[in-house]
Formats: C-alpha cells, structure tokens, sequence
C-alpha cells in the first residue's frame, strides 16, 4: 500500500503530460524530478508518527491535517510564479498546482483506502480462522 501511494502522484502526472502531449523541456524535468522528490514525503512523516507505538492508520490520522495544509501553502506559493514574465515559468505554476494536489491525494486518500482495505482483510481472514 505504500509503494501504491507514493508511485501514484507520478504515474498520474505521466500520464497528464501524455494525454495533454506536453513537452519534455527543462521546466518539465524540473516539475517531474520535483514531484518524485516531494511524492513520499507525507509517507515517511505517517510512518514516523507510528514510532509512538500506534498503528499505521493512527500515523496517518495524526498528519493528515498537517498534510493538507502544507500541500495548500505549497500550492499557493506556486501561483506566485503567475506573476513572471517568462511563459515556461507560468506553466510551471500549473504544474505545481495539478501537481501537489494529485500527490496529496495519493499520498493521503488512497494511502488511507489502503490501509483500511488491508486491515479489513486482514481482520475478516482472522475472524475466519477463528471459527475453524
């Protein structure tokens, strides 16, 4: 569930640059090894809040509201790159934006589906080999 959530920012952008047939240019690469860097971010900060002795989902409940708002200041500091003169920076602040956003959901959204279908699974496969 952790390798799904931290591949699935960008995958996702990949596939945004292909379907949207957007150039391979320095500002793309830029924006692409920027996203990869910053994709397990949130992860390894819900992984850390389990060293308290919680489960994985309390880790994520702990930075899930800190997680939001820092991918939201992050977010509205890239619209600042609205404001410059060259077109190339200007598509970046659209990039960061669709960005941070679709990691944000990876890292947080779908982590957490993960980890409450594994548990679900995990508890159901108990239960049954309890009863026999």
């Amino acid at each position: 569930s952790t390798l799904a959530s931290l591949l699935w920012g960008p995958f996702a952008l990949i596939c945004v640059f292909w379907a949207f047939r957007f150039p391979v240019t320095y500002v793309t690469c830029t924006f692409a090894s920027i996203v990869v860097g910053i994709a397990g971010d949130n992860t390894i900060q819900y992984l850390f809040g389990t060293r308290s002795g919680g489960t994985l989902s309390e880790g994520v409940d702990r930075g899930a509201r800190a997680s939001v708002q820092v991918t939201l200041m992050m977010m509205g500091l890239s619209l600042l790159f609205y404001g410059s003169y060259f077109e190339s920076v200007r598509s970046l602040a659209t990039l960061f934006v669709l960005g941070f956003a679709l990691i944000l959901i990876g890292d947080l959204w779908l982590f957490r589906g993960l980890i409450s279908s594994r548990i679900s699974s995990s508890a159901s496969s108990g239960s049954r080999n309890r009863s026999t």
